[in-house]
């Protein structure tokens, strides 16, 4: 393994690279919302009418420069355009992009989602409570240790095969999670709907289903406001209350 060398982060990777785009013509637009936190693909876009913002190619990573979206986590990889297309977003996007022969964009991606830089980024922001922005100039200051190409690649190559297997499990529960919801509202009818027919034998039952009111099968009982008042900080029993 060769040594890591020290480096600026003005000096491995463009900040907001410069992209034409041509006003009032319609593009590809990634806006905020489309970003999920710590999430890497961005599944969403739109297309609208150009008019500014930032600009962007496949591979750019895009990091949120705005509180609290960039304390959410919201920084991705941009992937849904063609190849030699300019897309545009956010203006409270930062765009990265790694060197030619220098960074690969995918390990560009990794290294800004490390705490080392999140933080850093943050504890920079300056401006109007709610409005805060990351100063650029202060990570671009940052100095990393980095290794070569080649190492570059192994390390942004075993990273995406977490996070593939990360979003598999992540499509299975979601999955999961809308098999029982539909389960639930086959098992459980409303009020003048066809009782379920039963087709597992660990739903087996016998005889028809009868007609309750909620309060016939269970006590429905409201918390009283003393139990706010009594509430001790950092007590020995946790408190919920819905007020």
């Amino acid at each position: 393994m060769k040594k890591w060398q020290e480096v600026k982060l003005g000096d491995i990777v463009y900040f907001n690279p410069s992209e034409k785009l041509i006003k009032g013509n319609y593009y590809k637009k990634i806006s905020m919302d489309c970003l999920l936190p710590h999430t890497r693909k961005i599944n969403r876009y739109k297309i609208n009418i150009f008019n500014g913002g930032s600009k962007f190619r496949n591979g750019d990573t895009l990091m949120a420069r705005i509180t609290p979206c960039l304390e959410n986590g919201k920084t991705a990889q941009v992937s849904i355009l063609e190849k030699n297309e300019v897309g545009f977003g956010s203006t409270e996007f930062i765009v990265l992009r790694g060197k030619e022969n220098i960074t690969y964009n995918d390990f560009i991606y990794y290294l800004f989602n490390t705490d080392y830089i999140r933080n850093t980024a943050i504890k920079s922001m300056t401006g109007t409570s709610g409005r805060q922005r990351v100063e650029e100039n202060v990570l671009k200051n940052i100095i990393i240790k980095l290794p070569s190409l080649p190492e570059q690649q192994k390390i942004a190559s075993f990273l995406t095969s977490a996070d593939e297997l990360i979003d598999a499990e992540r499509r299975k529960l979601e999955a999961l999670k809308k098999y029982k919801k539909g389960l639930m509202q086959k098992l459980f009818p409303r009020d003048g709907e066809k009782v379920p027919e039963m087709r597992f034998p660990e739903f087996q039952t016998a005889g028809e289903w009868e007609e309750k009111k909620l309060e016939e099968l269970c006590s429905i009982k409201k918390g009283e406001q003393k139990n706010k008042l009594d509430l001790i900080e950092n007590g020995k029993y946790p408190v919920l209350n819905g007020g």
